[in-house]
């Protein structure tokens, strides 16, 4: 699931099952780029059915939880 930013945001407000927030680090994500891009086919054909295949898409990715965001 690909979650809208807050202005402001820089870190993850998913929440556990427990209901604690992640504050995991958002770092600029790149998910069709070949050299470090998506591996997973399903989270690249959610991404490319949401968004589009664009090679310019910058997406945002918290890399404690693995959860997407969008500017």
């Amino acid at each position: 699931m690909i979650s809208k930013m807050n202005p402001g945001q820089t870190v993850c407000s998913q929440k556990d099952e427990k209901g604690k927030s992640c504050n995991g680090s958002l770092k600029y994500y790149f998910p069709f780029e070949t050299d470090y891009g998506e591996t997973d086919p399903t989270l690249r054909g959610e991404i490319s059915r949401t968004l589009g295949n664009a090679h310019w898409l910058k997406l945002y990715k918290c890399y404690s939880c693995q959860a997407l965001y969008q500017k």
